[in-house]
Order: C-alpha cells, then structure tokens, then sequence
C-alpha cells in the first residue's frame, strides 16, 4: 500500500479502535479525512505512516491526534481538502521531518513535534502557508525550525517555538524567516 491514497469519510470519530501501540491505523501514499467528530484521542493517536496529510475533524468540537512515522507534509490532496481543519485541538507527533505547506486552522491548540533522531527533524512552515488557532501554536521542534517569508501563525492565547526539543543529536537549533 505504499502508493495507495487513504480516503476515510465517516459521520463521527476515527478512532485507533483496536487501540495499536505499534504498527499503523492508516498506510499509504496520503491520507485524506472528513470526520463528523474527532481523529485519534490523546491517549490512542491515529497511528499513521503516510506523507500526505489533511482533512476536517468535526467543526464544534473534533480534535485531531495523530501520530506518523516518517516525513509528513500538510498540503492539498488531489480530490481532497488542502489542508487541516478542526473544531477543537489539533496534536501532530512526526517521526521525521514536517513541512506545512497549506493550512492549519483549529478551534484548539495546535500542537506540532518532531521528534530527534539521527536524521533531519525539521519543521517548516512555508512560504503562503497558515496556522491559525483559537489556543496556543506549540512548535517543538527535533531539530530546527524554517518559518519561510509570507507565512502566517495567528494564535489567540500565544506561539511557543522551541528548536531542539529534547535533543540529543545537535548541540543547537537552528531557526530561519
């Protein structure tokens, strides 16, 4: 399934039912969603392992909590949303890079980490992309932070960047506008 394209539609919650650890919920090229509640819980994520991320978790009060393996870039999907859209929180945990290449708009906070390892861990918001949330944008990043010119992040209650974020692999993080 490493070229499939993921397509969920579904009236309430995506759920990681079977409550994996390990493994993958969803596999494939993309995954594109559009849930009448939330995607993933706090305590289970979505487990994902896909490059291609976005879509719409319920407009009051769907959270978004999502776990991938591997670089991950929120961007338009051919046939699908452009980017991320929750009525409530939304809580990106990458094992790899992430690169922002829509948008993001939550009714939450909007909680994005990569996590350090041996390889680039970057976060990249670039240029004309957007996040705008009603809480707080966290950006912890593994490794540096690429906020490119003419991109936006909008919070109400305040943006938290740290670079490095529990980093064993470089001395310091490096950030760039």
């Amino acid at each position: 399934l490493s070229g499939a394209r993921v397509f969920i539609a579904a009236p309430g919650s995506v759920w990681n039912a079977l409550g994996l650890t390990t493994g993958y919920n969803i596999e494939g090229q993309s995954f594109n969603f559009t849930a009448g509640g939330a995607v993933g819980t706090q305590d289970q994520p979505l487990l994902t392992k896909v490059s291609e991320l976005a879509g719409t978790a319920g407009t009051v009060a769907g959270d978004i909590w999502i776990s991938n393996d591997g670089a991950l870039t929120v961007k338009a999907i051919a046939d699908g949303a452009g980017g991320i859209n929750a009525g409530g929180k939304v809580h990106l945990l990458v094992k790899g890079p992430f690169t922002l290449e829509s948008f993001i708009t939550s009714g939450g906070d909007t909680i994005i980490r990569t996590l350090d390892s041996a390889a680039n861990d970057d976060i990249t918001i670039k240029t004309g992309a957007v996040i705008n949330t009603k809480g707080r944008i966290v950006i912890l990043s593994g490794d540096d932070i690429h906020i490119e010119t003419a991109s936006s992040l909008t919070a109400v209650t305040g943006v938290v960047l740290f670079g490095d974020f529990n980093g064993t692999q470089d001395e310091a993080a490096g950030y760039s506008d």
